[in-house]
């Protein structure tokens, strides 16, 4: 029969086995087990999370203009903070609204989009982005209500434009609203001789850019 003391040390001689199998009689050994990277990552303090980053701008124009047989027919233009334009489409205006730009005689060469997929297409791309125009009510109030709902924020060039030339004492005040050119010829910057709502973007995100380097 089995003594007791042959059990224990049946027992201590299993105990130390495990140990040398594992290292752990090793001056260094008890910390193998720790240090693997499991433990590591269980050991590893939390991190605060990053804040996100304001969301990337996104420079636009809408050009509204008769053309052909077309009784009303908008033209919208988008670019990105790299001057790349990200979309530049005619489509047909879903209600009558004031014409911005002047009229266009000749017959586009392309079929303007309907209003509801042009509203499927632009969603997406708006979604997450600051909106940058010249005129919040009268150039914002032509996107559609998805467009605007889906982007982060909206910035309105030409109250910003105001009230540096007001700090800044740029220009002497006027009774009248400033134009996109004008605004142009106080940063320097070259005057548009075109309407093209992709161009009118891409001039709407110079002068922002100006801006910004103003202060």
């Amino acid at each position: 029969m089995t003594s007791i003391l042959d059990f224990f040390s049946a027992k201590q001689r299993l105990r130390e086995r495990t140990q040398w199998a594992l290292g752990l009689d090793h001056p260094f050994g008890a910390s193998l087990i720790e240090n693997t990277p499991a433990e590591a990552e269980r050991r590893r303090p939390l991190r605060p999370v990053a804040r996100p980053a304001e969301a990337d701008p996104l420079y636009f124009n809408v050009r509204s203009f008769a053309s052909g047989d077309q009784a009303h027919t908008l033209q919208f233009g988008f670019v990105d903070r790299d001057a790349n334009v990200v979309l530049s489409v005619f489509v047909k205006a879903p209600s009558p609204v004031p014409r911005l730009g002047g009229p266009l005689h000749e017959d586009l060469r392309v079929e303007p989009l309907e209003a509801d997929n042009f509203e499927r297409l632009l969603a997406p791309i708006c979604r997450g982005t600051t909106l940058v125009g010249f005129h919040r009510v009268l150039q914002g109030g032509l996107l559609p209500s998805a467009a605007v709902e889906g982007a982060s924020a909206f910035r309105c060039v030409w109250r910003r434009m105001q009230e540096a030339a007001k700090v800044h004492r740029l220009c002497a005040p006027q009774d009248r609203p400033m134009t996109l050119n004008e605004g142009l010829a106080l940063a320097g910057l070259p005057r548009l001789e075109t309407e093209d709502a992709a161009m009118r973007a891409l001039a709407i995100r110079d002068l922002w850019l100006w801006l910004d380097r103003l202060g």
